[in-house]
């Protein structure tokens, strides 16, 4: 909220990872004053399960990245679309999730389409079919309705049964004693409810042996549906402390086998949706659908199934599909982090003819991350070895207690980080000889953007 004269502004930024220091304080206390201004600290506070809430309430960066893109959005968006930009923010607050979801991405997908020479006005009531409209300096317009596909109901059931596989191995640990050990398991097919609870079961059997023999890399496999491998973590952890269990957790499963299919009919509806409310026809104007994809979808397979639609349908007053797909990725020689916009254009003849009459190339701004027209590879990585995981569901967490002693002048320095996503190192430093406490850094509990979620 905006301070009134004489008063100083509360600091937002206040306590958490700021991870932009090449870009002004004043600046990313803005972006976040921006977010409380339109959401209000007392709803931002409350301590629910809304998105938005739980990314207030972390201090991480990458919970600080997310709420200023959202920051940048309103600031940017404001201009000129009061009315409009406070019903978005409405339906964020009160939406049920897919509408919430809808109603971010509409925020978040006019915003990289406000740019320099580039004007958003935001859709009236009365006009179905579209959201927002991009007006460019010459005249020309761009009509878009956006859509926001999130994780399928059978990424989430990997989701949880790979949380249970977790919590079942750390648990199974500590009752025999054993520590610093990792899991990575295979799956040949989407699993099924029984095939997790083998996979459980064999677990438990792996862990007992390793106990009895002191074996702790032990490869297995379960039928055709499962390969696993328990492992020893690398001595470069090493020394881990015994009053906590230290171990990381690896799972992926080929992507369900209509996944890719149901994705792809949602993006054909919403082009035909869009199809059904033309609006005034302009050779000025070009008709898009702006889709978010998460991150398990095929950027290609969906540009492909964009480009059969406008074949098969020549004559659709829809000109363009355009493909949003945020992801956070890590480089791998560097292990930092960034947020990756992928945005792909699909468009028919009229929309290369607009293209050619506009002159100059369509412009996405981002405050945070970076745009790329070029898809991710998606490759998983623990910290030490490197998979490729197109057309896998991927799940890895992990915690890591190393620990740290008083030296000879009675001082203690430990090191926190997060050597592969999902995977938290925490210390734990010896304070007086023989009384330890644990320190955790501000980071991520999982590289995941949950402004989408």
């Amino acid at each position: 909220m905006n301070a009134k004269k004489g008063e100083i502004a509360e600091d937002y930024l206040r306590g958490r990872n700021n991870p932009l220091r090449d870009r002004p304080d004043a600046e990313v206390r803005g972006k976040l004053a921006s977010v409380v201004e339109h959401f209000g600290k007392n709803w931002l506070e409350k301590d629910g399960n809304h998105p938005l809430q739980k990314l207030w309430r972390r201090q991480d960066g990458l919970a600080t990245n997310e709420l200023l893109i959202l920051g940048d959005a309103l600031q940017r968006l404001r201009v000129g679309n009061e009315n409009w930009l406070w019903k978005a923010v409405n339906r964020v607050k009160t939406g049920d999730p897919n509408n919430r979801a809808g109603a971010i991405f509409e925020l978040i997908g006019l915003s990289l389409l406000s740019a320099e020479n580039q004007r958003i006005i935001g859709a009236p009531d009365n006009k179905p079919g579209y959201d927002g409209e991009v007006v460019f300096e010459n005249g020309q317009t761009l009509r878009a309705s956006l859509k926001s596909y999130g994780d399928s109901v059978h990424e989430r059931e990997v989701v949880r049964q790979s949380r249970m596989t977790e919590d079942f191995f750390v648990s199974k640990t500590r009752e025999l004693s054993l520590n610093g050990l990792g899991f990575r398991i295979l799956g040949a097919t989407f699993p099924s409810a029984v095939d997790w609870n083998d996979l459980r079961a064999t677990l438990s059997n792996v862990l007992a042996l390793a106990a009895n023999t002191a074996t702790l890399e032990q490869a297995f496999a379960i039928g055709n549906m499962w390969k696993g491998l328990t492992y020893r973590l690398p001595d470069n952890l090493s020394p881990l402390s015994a009053h906590y269990t230290s171990y990381v957790a690896l799972i992926m499963v080929p992507l369900h086998k209509n996944e890719q299919k149901n994705l792809l009919d949602k993006i054909e509806d919403a082009c035909t949706n869009f199809a059904a409310h033309p609006g005034d026809g302009s050779e000025n104007r070009a008709r898009a659908v702006f889709v978010r994809l998460p991150s398990s979808a095929s950027v290609m397979k969906c540009t492909q199934t964009a480009r059969e639609y406008f074949e098969d349908r020549p004559e659709s007053p829809l000109d363009a599909v355009i493909l949003y797909q945020p992801t956070v990725s890590r480089a791998l020689k560097t292990n930092q982090s960034t947020i990756n916009h992928h945005i792909t254009f699909a468009g028919k003849s009229t929309f290369q003819a607009w293209c050619a009459k506009l002159g100059i190339p369509i412009s996405i701004r981002v405050w945070i991350g970076a745009v790329s027209t070029e898809p991710t590879k998606k490759m998983l990585s623990d910290g030490t070895s490197t998979w490729p995981a197109d057309d896998y569901y991927t799940y890895q967490k992990g915690n890591i207690y190393r620990e740290f002693r008083l030296n000879a002048q009675g001082q203690t320095t430990g090191e926190l980080g997060s050597p592969a996503a999902g995977v938290l190192t925490h210390a734990v430093m010896e304070a007086l000889p023989g009384q330890f406490g644990v320190i955790s850094g501000k980071l991520p509990p999982e590289e995941q953007l949950e402004l989408f979620s």
